[in-house]
């Protein structure tokens, strides 16, 4: 009664080893209900290889929800979310294109918690527990 009009489903099948979290299940079923969408700009000015990303999050159990500008509105600064929906903890490291200046772990009010140390000039390490989502402040130099 609450879904009145037509309805049209998609089924998936992915055969796999192991559990969910083994067998990548959670990332493939993301990659089927959201399908890749290019997006095309103007020419630009700069030499970076089209291989070049912005972010990379590993392990790939580390699953990346968000980043945005912060509340505060603060320039060279990104509020970057990450969630673990294993029931393991996840030590993963998050490395950015940009030197980091600093990095600190926000509720998700944006309310600092405490820093972050520094891996190197672009990275850090985090743990995220079982099920939790964390909330990053990356303030670039």
């Amino acid at each position: 009664s609450q879904c009145l009009g037509r309805q049209s489903f998609e089924l998936s099948f992915y055969p796999h080893n192991g559990d969910w979290n083994k067998g990548n299940v959670y990332n493939e079923a993301l990659n089927f209900n959201n399908a890749l969408r290019l997006v095309q700009t103007g020419r630009t000015v700069g030499d970076l290889p089209s291989s070049t990303s912005f972010m990379s999050i590993e392990p790939q159990q580390l699953m990346f929800s968000t980043v945005k500008s912060p509340e505060s509105g603060e320039k060279k600064q990104y509020v970057l979310r990450v969630y673990n929906p294993t029931e393991e903890i996840l030590s993963g490291t998050i490395t950015t294109l940009l030197s980091i200046a600093e990095a600190k772990l926000l509720t998700l009010e944006e309310k600092v918690i405490s820093a972050i140390p520094m891996k190197d000039l672009n990275s850090i390490t985090v743990d995220v527990g079982p099920k939790k989502i964390i909330t990053i402040l990356f303030i670039f130099s």
